[in-house]
């Protein structure tokens, strides 16, 4: 019996995006079960298909380099215990690579963009769903009062972990519309739109600012191609480099506080910032190599905050700055490989966008982000290819 590609490519992708509900919520730890499952089975399966294609891209070498840079600084700081866990929150974005590398090869981005738009569409859809039942009440689930921080949880997880399955749906339904049909659908703007709706209820701030900026850039870049060529890899690079000396280095964001208080009642001067001082003054303590890594309960006991709620002080508090630089390397050479012309749009403003939300959020795990790493390549002989 013949396996519907589109079938295929769903079942290989859909254990790759969990709610951290339901890792959370103790009755649901038959489904998490089920998910760990599932995703070793897609793994078993995406391996074999690997090693009969005898293909790899550089950018994921780069990327086991940088997972290989944090196991060896795990290791060296006496934290053996603590490697298979990582590994095991790694190989999720290893394998999304290697999904991506196995749908390049075979010729089959269609399919594949057909499974994450029906995937992604129906989380998002019924994310909506359940804010809009549960806003009322302040959540789907509402953690142990005993812990540190609660967090009011949806479908998709807490106010900003929910841009984990919106953001990638809006990125991909736009390349899957633009590739198969030359246009963005009807139906997919209003789509996005239902799916942008819980972030506004929920008043998650970065992934706002986040999804109006995508809009913002995709716009100038559309109307504007000469725009693009001051939107490369180096420049964007630079951007962040300088906003994260000034914000978090130099203390910036207290300039900007009253803006967020007055607009996002959001706090900086006493949340972020305080997070962010812990997390420098750990970070220069082992500048090079990082602390490797360390549980959520081990830094919540050293560090006193379980992550440094900024994508690039947590590596370089995991891994030092060989890591952050292992890191930067990566994304360099991603946006330098992506060509096109809409699609390459797309995938541009959106790891531009990742990396700027990356300055106030930390992601222990990203496949959506890596997904768009691994689909910067040249989109024009792939579509050539497409056509034959």
């Amino acid at each position: 019996m013949r396996i519907n590609k589109g079938v295929f490519y769903f079942f290989l992708l859909f254990p790759f995006f969990k709610s951290d509900m339901i890792t959370e919520v103790y009755k649901l730890q038959w489904l998490d079960r089920l998910y760990d499952v599932w995703k070793l089975i897609a793994i078993g399966i995406m391996t074999c298909l690997w090693i009969k294609n005898k293909k790899i891209d550089v950018k994921l070498i780069v990327l086991l380099i940088q997972i290989l840079s944090t196991v060896f600084s795990t290791i060296i700081n006496g934290n053996i215990k603590n490697c298979v866990p990582y590994i095991s929150i790694q190989l999720s974005v290893v394998y999304i690579g290697i999904l991506i590398c196995l749908v390049i090869a075979n010729n089959d981005m269609e399919y594949f963009l057909r499974a994450a738009y029906v995937l992604l569409a129906s989380y998002c859809i019924c994310n909506l769903i359940s804010v809009i039942i549960f806003a009322p009440i302040g959540g789907m689930y509402h953690p142990d009062g005993m812990r540190v921080i609660t967090k009011n949880r949806y479908l998709l997880g807490s106010k900003n972990y929910q841009v984990l399955f919106i953001f990638p749906f809006i990125g991909l339904s736009s390349i899957y519309d633009i590739y198969c049909f030359k246009n963005i659908r009807r139906v997919t703007i209003i789509l996005h739109i239902l799916s942008i709706i819980p972030l506004v209820v929920t008043e998650a701030v970065t992934a706002i600012i986040g999804v109006t900026m995508y809009y913002i850039f995709y716009f100038l870049m559309s109307k504007s191609p000469r725009s693009a060529r001051y939107l490369n890899g180096y420049i964007m690079i630079l951007v962040n480099l300088v906003i994260f000396v000034f914000v978090i280095i130099l203390d910036g964001q207290r300039y900007f506080s009253s803006f967020f208080m007055t607009l996002f009642h959001k706090n900086l001067q006493s949340q972020r910032a305080y997070i962010w001082q812990k997390y420098i003054e750990a970070a220069f303590n082992k500048l090079y190599m990082g602390y490797g890594y360390v549980s959520y309960s081990e830094r919540r006991v050293s560090v006193g905050v379980v992550h440094a709620h900024n994508q690039y002080l947590d590596i370089i508090y995991q891994s030092g700055l060989i890591g952050i630089g292992i890191f930067i390397l990566l994304i360099g050479y991603s946006l330098k490989c992506v060509k096109g012309d809409k699609i390459k749009y797309i995938i541009i403003c959106s790891i531009m966008v990742w990396l700027i939300m990356f300055q106030s959020e930390y992601y222990y795990s990203n496949p959506g982000f890596y997904i768009f790493v691994f689909l910067c390549f040249n989109w024009n002989e792939l579509e050539e290819r497409w056509k034959e």
